[in-house]
């Protein structure tokens, strides 16, 4: 009689659990920098953004997510420019304690400082 060979496969299941927090509470402040020869500053205060360039400012909601902020709720006026100029949304990313870099389509795209 042959010998019976008896195989036992065994099977791992793994679970991987990716978490995002949205913070806004530890980043917030002014940041300043200059577009196209011109002051621009961004002021980050409890969830509210407030764009100002050229004598002029407007509003979005923001969040923090991880190094990324996200803006939302545009005022009427940034959102009516954006649409002029085709620009979909406005990127934020946070460098480091003292920087953000700020993008809005081909318009926009600077790092400014804490100020």
């Amino acid at each position: 009689m042959p010998p019976i060979t008896t195989t036992v496969a065994a099977t791992r299941a793994t679970t991987t659990t990716t978490t995002t927090t949205t913070v806004t509470e530890g980043f917030g402040g002014k940041y300043c920098g200059d577009l196209y020869g011109q002051s621009f500053s961004v002021d980050f205060e409890e969830g509210r953004a407030t764009v100002s360039v050229l004598g002029q400012s407007a509003g979005a909601d923001y969040e923090v997510e991880g190094t990324k902020i996200v803006f939302s709720n545009y005022d009427p006026m940034l959102q009516k420019l954006m649409n002029a100029f085709h620009i979909k949304g406005i990127d934020g990313t946070i460098i480091s304690p003292t920087e953000v870099h700020i993008k809005a389509g081909f318009l926009i795209d600077t790092t400014l400082t804490s100020c």
